[in-house]
């Protein structure tokens, strides 16, 4: 019985930690140069939340560059941070957006097009990114009858090991309910044994999922900065690795996002740093430390500040196996009239608790409920025992006092 409690208790868990998902339709796209097409996302929503919560940056991802080509903060979208390749050129779908999917509709395609197209989505319950990959083939020199673009297929990547053990958890309970029903006494005794073995495995698997779900993380070790005009400062993100992990595989993109548009500062495509992604107000500003790259710390010194730095700045990093992002806040101020010495940056505080991972904490959580469960049922154990053996005891005294014999002397 306390099994199947934990094994409840952790799956409710794993499932509520999967309840936000950016999807594709479909993983990849094939069009002809001077043609169109319609790039797809989809997202999970809630009736209650906020429309004002919502985020959305979608990027082209290129060996060479970084362009963004739509971009949706608080609700709204915001043309003027779409990159002059793309303007006029890309189209979205707002009732479609409404509805959990991200349509966008590029048009007078070029081969230059052709790469990575990557969509971060951000709520106020969630956030989740997710790729596809789009090839622009050079128009061919007879012309021919414009084909349709064939209906996308669905991407088998969405079904997450929570739906699958969900799966067995139905079908080890229907199984259960068929044997106490139709077994004998004898087959019941033993599947019992069976049963307990079998849950102790599926706890065992299950709660390594949980912590696996929540080992890549990105997260900062300072959520707000403060700083002066004319100074540098140093953000920093952090992200796991792995020993065995391909250098090639990690992919880094680091951007200044503000009211009115969006900046790149940082680009790391294959485990190389890709200057000429840079956005010109960054130029010779951002030096980035290599060898804290290799431990897995991203640390960004930006010099001669401006005011106009200021705002939100988010990585996101990708490797191999796994992918997050991570963001902070600069305030940049304006130097003041009097000349000053110059004083040494602070160093940054520990970020909160909320940095933690939503997935460590739902697992931590589970973790916790279950042991309390435990103990509890021991307890309970405990207490019957001793009340048990107090009884038998009682017992065992009364009959030895009716079968004494009696004493007539």
């Amino acid at each position: 019985m306390i099994c199947r409690i934990l094994l409840l208790i952790i799956l409710t868990s794993c499932v509520c930690a999967a309840t936000f998902v950016v999807n594709v339709p479909q993983s990849s796209y094939q069009a002809e140069e001077k043609h169109s097409i319609t790039l797809e996302w989809t997202f999970t929503t809630k009736p209650d939340s906020s429309w004002s919560s919502l985020f959305i940056i979608c990027d082209l991802i290129t060996d060479h560059r970084v362009l963004l080509l739509y971009r949706v903060h608080e609700g709204a979208e915001v043309s003027e941070s779409q990159n002059k390749w793309f303007a006029g050129r890309v189209q979205s779908d707002k009732d479609a957006l409404r509805e959990g999917r991200i349509r966008l509709n590029v048009s007078r395609l070029r081969t230059e097009d052709s790469g990575l197209y990557l969509c971060e989505v951000k709520t106020d319950y969630g956030s989740g990114s997710k790729s596809c990959r789009l090839n622009v083939t050079a128009a061919a020199d007879h012309p021919q009858p414009q084909r349709p673009t064939e209906s996308p297929q669905p991407d088998s990547s969405g079904i997450g090991f929570s739906s699958v053990m969900v799966l067995i958890a139905v079908a080890a309970l229907i199984l259960h309910i068929m044997l106490i029903y139709f077994c004998r006494q004898p087959l019941q005794n033993l599947y019992i044994r069976v049963e307990k073995m079998i849950c102790r495995i599926l706890l065992l698997i299950i709660l390594t999922s949980c912590v696996c779900a929540a080992t890549f993380v990105v997260n900062v070790p300072q959520s707000s900065y403060q700083a002066e005009e004319k100074h540098s400062i140093t953000l920093e993100w952090t992200f796991p690795t792995k020993p065995d992990s391909s250098w090639s595989s990690l992919y880094i993109i680091c951007e200044l996002i503000t009211d009115d548009s969006g900046s790149f500062l940082y680009h790391v495509h294959e485990g190389a740093e890709v200057s000429e992604s840079q956005d010109e107000e960054f130029a010779g500003r951002v030096q980035s430390d290599k060898d804290a790259l290799r431990e897995g710390r991203i640390r960004l010194n930006v010099s001669k500040l401006r005011t106009e730095d200021s705002g939100l700045y988010v990585c996101e990093v990708k490797n191999d196996y796994g992918s997050g992002s991570g963001r902070c806040r600069l305030n940049v101020t304006a130097a003041a009239d009097l000349s000053q010495p110059q004083r040494p940056t602070e160093s940054p505080q520990p970020d909160s608790p909320g940095g933690i991972s939503r997935y460590a904490v739902l697992a931590l959580i589970g973790v916790g409920v279950a042991a309390a469960v435990v103990a509890v049922a021991l307890l309970i154990k405990l207490v019957l025992r001793r009340s048990f053996s107090k009884s038998t005891q009682k017992t065992a005294n009364s009959r030895a006092v009716f079968y004494q014999k009696p004493n007539y002397n």
